[in-house]
């Protein structure tokens, strides 16, 4: 896997990779690009390019499928690596979809403005037939209420997350197309800053219906009275 190059100064990055080029001003929030005729897939640029200017600018883009209870008070995000359960999770909530919104199954990024809030994204995994695009979520974001990490293992089991393991996981689970120093100084100090602003789970399950069950609860979920939010926009 070739891996794009990074070039940045106050305001302005500029991604380099030999099937495209892009430059996006963070003050501004626009940008150009030029893709190669022979690059296979456009979204591939803008992940690319996402990942890369994300961390510069106090975001990530997580493995990560994203719920909420419509009417509620933020999103709980279910991050975790390919396996984990994401997918598994969002498709339990797409069988109700009247009550819910799924903002991604796939990949959603994540920032702090000042406090955390996730947003949809385009890219979607296994649910992306299942998704009408006239009814796209991929444009709405909510407050980051709570992050829940998946894990498949031997038993079945929540638990309570420091905010050392948070930052730890938020960074297994963040997509990053660049070794730039610059990059990955703003991907630890986001995830540092992130898990100390959000609570954090580990959610291992070994049964499918302790998954979805446990999932259900989780979004279901309200935080208390004083501190509820509009959510969605």
């Amino acid at each position: 896997m070739i891996l794009p190059t990074l070039a940045s100064d106050d305001s302005t990055v500029t991604v380099r990779h030999p099937n495209y080029l892009g430059a996006f001003d963070l003050k501004t929030r626009s940008g150009h690009a030029s893709v190669s005729p022979t690059f296979p897939s456009f979204s591939s640029l803008v992940r690319g390019f996402l990942a890369t200017a994300l961390p510069l600018d106090s975001g990530l883009i997580l493995h990560a499928a994203a719920i909420s209870l419509k009417g509620s008070d933020g999103t709980v995000v279910f991050a975790g690596a390919s396996g984990s359960g994401k997918t598994t999770t969002a498709r339990h909530f797409l069988k109700t979809r009247t009550r819910y919104v799924i903002l991604s199954d796939e990949l959603v990024a994540v920032r702090l403005n000042p406090k955390p809030r996730a947003f949809g994204t385009p890219f979607w995994g296994d649910l992306r037939s299942s998704i009408d695009p006239s009814k796209s979520r991929n444009n709405l974001s909510a407050p980051l209420r709570k992050l829940i990490f998946l894990e498949k293992g031997s038993r079945d089991e929540r638990r309570p997350l420091t905010q050392r393991e948070t930052a730890g996981r938020l960074l297994k689970c963040t997509l990053l197309h660049s070794r730039s120093k610059t990059v990955l100084s703003g991907a630890l100090s986001t995830a540092q800053a992130m898990a100390g602003s959000c609570p954090a789970e580990l959610l291992t399950w070994k049964s499918l219906d302790y998954l979805t069950a446990t999932a259900g609860k989780l979004v279901e979920e309200r935080a208390p009275a004083g501190r509820r939010v509009r959510a969605f926009s």
